[in-house]
């Protein structure tokens, strides 16, 4: 069977259910004969294997396709191949049609694209934190974290690519919340890509769309530049411009230090962190006063612009008794110890923000419920014991509003005037859902639940900031803590590439280290150079000395500058892997040496 638009055809093997797509620069195959399949809880269908299916054309006003219909005892669907008539975008729609099951733990379809070509100019790119490419012939293994699924803090956006000798294509899912990627790559190669689709509320349930988009003089760059557009045309892009007229504070913030500093810790014994070896490192506090001193000094070695992020502020420190925070640890000077440190800020001008978090409820904080908790379907409550605090249950989504208002009118009330706030989790956290029959949540919801509390904070006036760069969340924070580009320490996967920025550089705030050895940064490099190269700002110890200042000055001076501006462009210079540069829309270009430590920051006109 065959179907065609412009200058991209299709063809549909019926046995093999395999498509050959042919493109002006490129020929693709796309395996559904080894790669589509369900799997259920105790077996997995090929579609191959499927006995029952029928095909027919399928034509409308905005497309023609092949709508092919699936049947086996107790779950019947529907798969929709069409391609566009304005765009020549190949559309992919999985729909279910009977399902007398809970028993399927996902579906993977469309099937991956089968790369020939073993060098380095065919490549995927899929964006893990920051970004990373994998050329075809990679020697070491790669594959999915967290399932592949999106919107956590392995997979920041919906997306992933492929580029063989210039042609390529996007690939874009429409419906991403109960979505992912099902990546293969052995040793050496090749890599296989999928979309893989799992269960909402146990039924595959509703529509599932993938989106590919296919793209001659192509690289990672234009696969960037086209999921912009696509955000663009969906209203899903806020600049930080944009963000200043709603926030005027935000201006503040662009070229300003970002210090990372706690009060109290509290770590119980039966928390994973419990340091059983040194039981002093496990309780311990800095007093508001103390900090509010280190600020000062601060100022007077040259830091002058500084955003104040504090943990640890809370009734018993950092993450114990949440949801229940108050009254500020006492032992560290309570409610008049915290205001005079947002005072202190307000003075020095530096930007005064506190940690917050409504992901839990802690087992001994005073507004436990069970009841107000995720559960599944047989009512287990969704729970660990992993934070100091000790056991926790998680807070359904649907209560988050309501508990950071109850928390931030108490603050108004003290007196407490802050200028920005961190939710902690919301950007970093996979979606939930939960089965509790007064708040049933699905990961749709959930993401609308985060957004919402997101909106809220932002509309109080703070400076919203969450942990990493989820791009369900963009519009809605200022700042993240950071957009790594390794993963709880695996093994090197690909080539680091900043596809996160390619895409949204200009919409948010991302603070770097300045050390080697950073959090899940490559371990051989400049952390600080990758800042430069990412124009982004840097940390600044409480402590630090002039020398530190003045080094962050640069950053700060380049993030003033460029901070602001669309990164247009990231390449290998000369194809070397440890020369790199950017451009940025103001005219400004970053190349950095990762070998000699050399960088060098230039304005064209």
């Amino acid at each position: 069977m065959e179907i065609s638009s412009g200058n991209i055809k299709i063809q549909f093997d019926t046995l093999t259910l395999n498509l050959i797509i042919t493109t002006p620069g490129n020929m693709w195959e796309q395996d559904n004969y080894n790669r589509a399949r369900i799997d259920f809880n105790e077996r997995t269908v090929y579609f191959k294997d499927i006995k029952k299916i029928s095909h027919e054309y399928w034509e409308s006003g905005v497309g023609q396709g092949i709508v092919s219909k699936f049947e086996i005892n107790e779950f019947a669907f529907k798969t929709k191949i069409w391609i566009d008539s304005t765009r020549h975008d190949l559309h992919f729609e999985f729909i279910s049609l009977r399902e007398e099951t809970n028993s399927i733990r996902k579906v993977i379809w469309p099937g991956a694209m089968v790369m020939q070509e073993m060098n380095e100019q065919c490549y995927t790119v899929f964006p893990m934190r920051q970004g990373i490419l994998i050329p075809n012939n990679w020697p070491k293994k790669s594959e999915a974290v967290y399932e592949g699924r999106y919107y956590n803090m392995a997979y920041y956006m919906p997306w992933w690519g492929q580029v063989e000798n210039g042609s390529g294509f996007i690939t874009i899912a429409e419906t991403p919340w109960d979505g992912g990627c099902d990546l293969d790559h052995p040793p050496g190669g090749p890599t296989a890509m999928s979309a893989a689709w799992y269960p909402s509320l146990g039924k595959i349930g509703y529509r599932r769309i993938m989106k590919y988009s296919f793209i001659e003089n192509c690289d990672y760059n234009v696969l960037c530049k086209s999921y912009r557009k696509h955000v663009e045309e969906h209203g899903d892009v806020l600049t930080l411009r944009q963000k200043i007229l709603r926030n005027p504070k935000l201006e503040q913030l662009i070229g300003s230090n970002i210090v990372h500093e706690g009060i109290c810790v509290h770590i119980k014994p039966e928390s994973y962190f419990y340091n059983k070896d040194a039981p002093a490192k496990n309780d311990y506090h800095t007093s508001f006063d103390t900090r509010a001193e280190q600020l000062k000094e601060l100022k007077q070695k040259g830091a002058d612009k500084v955003y104040l992020h504090l943990d640890g502020w809370e009734v018993r420190g950092y993450d114990n008794l949440q949801p229940d925070v108050s009254p500020p640890c006492e032992k560290a000077g309570g409610w008049p110890g915290l205001i005079n440190l947002a005072d202190t800020c307000r003075e020095l001008g530096y930007l005064f923000t506190l940690h917050d978090n409504y992901t839990f409820i802690y087992n001994d904080a005073p507004s436990y419920d069970p009841d107000q908790l995720i559960c599944d379907e047989n009512g287990n409550i969704m729970s660990e014991c992993v934070w100091f605090g000790g056991e926790q249950g998680f807070m359904c989504s649907h209560l988050t509003k309501y508990y950071f208002t109850r928390n931030h009118e108490k603050m108004l009330n003290e007196g407490l005037h802050l200028d920005g706030v961190y939710l902690d989790g919301f950007s970093a956290s996979p979606l939930y859902e939960c089965m509790h029959e007064d708040h049933i949540m699905s990961r749709k919801d959930c993401v609308e639940k985060r957004r919402e509390c997101l909106a809220y904070a932002s509309g109080r006036g703070y400076l919203v900031s969450s942990e990493e760069a989820t791009d369900a969340y963009i519009s809605k924070i200022d700042l993240v803590h950071h957009t790594p580009y390794e993963f709880n320490g695996r093994e090197k996967c690909g080539i680091p590439v900043p596809l996160f920025n390619l895409v949204y550089h200009d919409c948010l705030i991302i603070p770097w280290y300045t050390n080697k050895g950073a959090y899940e940064m490559p371990k051989t490099d400049s952390v600080y150079l990758h800042g430069l190269l990412n124009a982004g700002v840097p940390y600044l110890s409480i402590a630090a000395g002039e020398k530190q200042i003045e080094m962050n000055k640069i950053m700060c001076e380049l993030h003033e500058r460029a901070g602001m501006e669309e990164m247009l462009r990231h390449e290998f210079v000369d194809g070397n892997l440890r020369v790199q540069r950017t451009y940025f829309s103001g005219g400004i270009v970053v190349e950095v040496n990762f070998d000699t430590e050399e960088y060098s920051i230039q304005s064209r006109d």
